[in-house]
């Protein structure tokens, strides 16, 4: 008898005889969307495929739901869980970058701020305000950066979040959750990249009109 496993919940199971196969089958044990391979077989292939373990041999959708789901596959499942650590790593990567941006703006204000005490050195020593306005300034600039950069940064570490989740869980719901959170993700930056064009074009043509108006 030939030797079967099949994938449930994301992990290998078996080996079992064709019998047994059958009776995990009609016992409701895995689906026709599961994985199911024979020894020798060079690759994994739906359940309903094998002949004589569902009714009809094909999965059917019920009706006026459309065509079936397709079966999420071993090897889907390895791409999905080895983008984490390079998600993971560029949401860390975002999160020190609000943080430096907020620092540097904090830290020309404690600048001007001690030299307006009397202290301060040879580059604030009486000029203590412009420092404290620039740093100002800077630290608004810094949060409204800070907050766009920690947009991504946080639906970056949610989607890592989300992988882990279905890593230990099988669960298609949560690689339903992950590529939901990666549509986000794609869609924030989308927009932001609609914007900073924008953006960069207006400045482009403020400084046509300008160089114009100088050269009359």
């Amino acid at each position: 008898m030939a030797d079967w496993y099949y994938m449930k919940d994301g992990q290998k199971c078996g080996p079992v005889d064709t019998a047994a196969l059958k009776h995990l089958a009609e016992t409701g044990e895995f689906q026709p969307e599961d994985m199911i391979r024979r020894e020798g077989m060079p690759n994994w292939v739906p359940a309903s495929q094998e002949k004589g373990l569902f009714e009809g041999g094909v999965l059917t959708a019920p009706a006026g739901q459309g065509p079936a789901a397709t079966p999420i596959t071993p090897l889907m499942a390895q791409h999905l869980l080895a983008t984490r650590p390079w998600v993971l790593f560029l949401s860390i990567l975002a999160f020190i970058g609000c943080g430096l941006l907020v620092a540097a703006g904090l830290g020309m204000i404690a600048v001007g701020g001690l030299s307006l005490g009397g202290g301060g050195d040879f580059f604030t020593r009486g000029r203590p305000l412009p420092w404290i306005v620039q740093g100002v300034t800077y630290l608004a600039m810094a949060l409204v950066m800070g907050g766009l950069y920690a947009a991504p940064a946080w639906l970056l570490c949610s989607y890592a979040a989300a992988i882990k989740r279905y890593r230990y869980s099988g669960r298609s719901g949560d690689m339903e959750a992950a590529l939901r959170i990666q549509k986000s993700f794609w869609k924030f930056v989308g927009i932001m990249t609609i914007f900073v064009l924008a953006l960069c074009l207006v400045v482009l043509l403020v400084g046509v009109v300008v160089d114009i108006r100088l050269h009359r």
